[in-house]
């Protein structure tokens, strides 16, 4: 849950929004500024990766309830394929900023 500081960091959704912010930058949509809020996403995302290259944290796929106790206990994953897909989409799109905006730093 994002705006819940007792939360975990979830990796899919975490890659999912760094792709989106990566991604409009990258096709003009929004301010290029925006692409240090996908910097730091992706600098806490590449941390949550262990040695082994193992991607934890992944929430398998969740319904709709207006408990907060459904979100807090759902169920994660290692390596789930919606995880890694989203990880991998997120990736792209920050070495498709640095490829066309080399040395550049905002």
């Amino acid at each position: 849950m994002l705006d819940r500081g007792d939360s975990y960091l979830e990796t899919s959704v975490s890659a999912m929004y760094i792709y989106a912010v990566a991604r409009a930058v990258n096709e003009g949509w929004i301010n290029k500024g925006y692409i240090n809020v996908a910097r730091q996403g992706w600098k806490s995302l590449a941390a949550k990766i262990t040695a082994d290259g193992q991607m934890p944290d992944i929430c398998v796929g969740t319904g709709i309830s207006e408990d907060l106790r459904f979100y807090y206990t759902r169920p994660v994953l290692l390596n789930d394929t919606h995880g890694l897909g989203a990880f991998l989409l997120a990736g792209t799109e920050m070495l498709r900023y640095e490829k066309n905006n080399p040395g550049r730093r905002q």
